[in-house]
């Protein structure tokens, strides 16, 4: 640090600890760690792709998902809510508390613009009393290896799963909002965002159970 460089004995001592510390520095490049991390969401991103998406491999998939969008989940094509939900929380913390690091180096719009893609998928999941907190099933899904954009042929419509469980919907609503939060005065959606994660709250606070959680059983309970 600063402060024990300054407290060296000698200019030379001073010296190898500075060019320590810019070697060690210099071993990292975070930037470019932050920009392949995005780079994965966009890997991961199911329905119709946004214009901004950067990978050039992927096409649209799971067209008729009752709700499109979201993220696949950890190479396989279940799109689960509640990691998905908990992944989105922390991208948005992430923004929260360093959108000035994130902005110096040049990554804020992909950051925001991958935000918002699990936000919005997460907000069109409101069902009144409960919520879609699944699409596509894991075990049938993991008989089976290939592309996202093949699953439909192989498979046909995938199942859709509703409930009120409250880990689920609790993990929601944290998502939209620190979502709301991290995006303030960067987003016209951020309005939209809180209100869904209120009622999100409200429903979980009211459930206070996850009895409306099964389909995920065995995967993340």
């Amino acid at each position: 640090t600063f402060a024990a460089v300054m407290t060296m004995p000698s200019d030379k001592s001073a010296s190898v600890m500075s060019g320590t510390k810019a070697s060690a520095e210099a071993a990292f490049n975070y930037a470019e760690a932050l920009q392949k991390s995005l780079f994965f969401y966009e890997a991961q991103q199911a329905g119709p792709l946004p214009e901004w998406n950067r990978v050039t491999w992927r096409a649209d998939s799971t067209m008729s998902d009752d709700v499109t969008g979201g993220w696949y989940d950890a190479g396989d094509h279940v799109k689960f809510n509640l990691p998905m939900a908990y992944s989105a929380t922390m991208l948005a913390w992430g923004l929260y508390q360093y959108g000035d690091g994130v902005d110096k180096i040049g990554e804020y719009q992909n950051y925001q613009n991958n935000l918002e893609f699990v936000l919005d998928y997460l907000v069109a999941c409101d069902r009144g009393d409960e919520v879609v907190y699944q699409i596509g099933e894991g075990i049938t899904d993991h008989k089976w290896w290939g592309a996202a954009e093949l699953v439909e042929l192989e498979m046909g419509k995938r199942p859709s799963y509703e409930g009120d469980g409250s880990c689920v919907v609790g993990e929601m609503s944290a998502a939209l909002a620190a979502g709301a939060a991290a995006l303030k005065g960067k987003s016209d959606k951020t309005d939209r965002y809180l209100e869904c994660a209120v009622h999100y709250f409200d429903l979980a606070w009211k459930v206070q159970s996850d009895k409306g959680y099964k389909a995920a059983s065995t995967f993340y309970d």
